[in-house]
């Protein structure tokens, strides 16, 4: 099961890039944005579309971190609340 799993995701891996770089190969057109920076930046629409999924990526895994840490911290501060409880609890007659 885990060798089908291994090579089920190298096939769609595989297929992903041979997408991406047909994408790539048919889309070299280049593209201008201007930023209201006070210059434009001219580079293919491939390239535009790779930089936006990596500053997507980005966002999305710093997203889901501070979410995990400030998870953690509750759980932290719950775990701490239930032994205070349960040390009360044993303290009772």
């Amino acid at each position: 099961m885990r060798k089908l799993k291994v090579g089920l995701s190298v096939g769609l891996f595989v297929l992903v890039a041979l997408y991406a770089l047909s994408f790539a190969a048919n889309n070299a057109g280049s593209v201008e944005l201007d930023f209201l920076l006070g210059g434009t930046l001219a580079l293919p629409v491939s390239l535009w579309l790779g930089i936006a999924l990596l500053v997507g990526l980005l966002i999305g895994i710093s997203v889901g971190v501070l979410t995990s840490a400030r998870r953690g911290i509750e759980v932290r501060k719950f775990r701490k609340e239930a032994a205070d409880l349960r040390q009360r609890l044993n303290k009772l007659p």
